[in-house]
């Protein structure tokens, strides 16, 4: 089973709160789990940090070491407000993971065409 990894904005500054980023993103897991993929959402899956720690750049080292096991990585339609999922799309680019919209992926479950490289 092919595992996606969500990206778009977690914090706030984007007009919308870091609740609203995060209901995006999750919403987003539930329908590439819907299209039967297994969804990777670092906005749920990276744990708060210790005292004294960079958050966001902890943060980003965690959620880059998981989008390295991810086959494909799919954006939220605000990513380009986020220099994290900015940051997150050029990786995966760097790393030969394809970086795709939920149209295409949903393209790409409708005609069986491979999502990974």
């Amino acid at each position: 089973m092919k595992l996606i990894y969500v990206s778009g904005p977690y914090t706030a500054g984007n007009g919308r709160s870091v609740e609203a980023n995060m209901a995006a993103a999750i919403m987003l897991g539930g329908q590439i789990r819907g299209l039967g993929y297994t969804p990777m959402v670092p906005h749920i899956a990276v744990l708060p940090f210790r005292p004294g720690d960079n958050p966001w750049k902890s943060a980003v080292r965690e959620a880059l070491t998981m989008l390295r096991r991810c086959d494909a990585l799919v954006v939220l339609s605000n990513w380009m407000d986020s220099r994290g999922a900015r940051m997150e799309v050029w990786m995966a680019k760097r790393w030969g993971i394809p970086v795709l919209d939920l149209e295409d992926l949903m393209e790409c479950h409708r005609t069986g065409r491979t999502v990974a490289v």
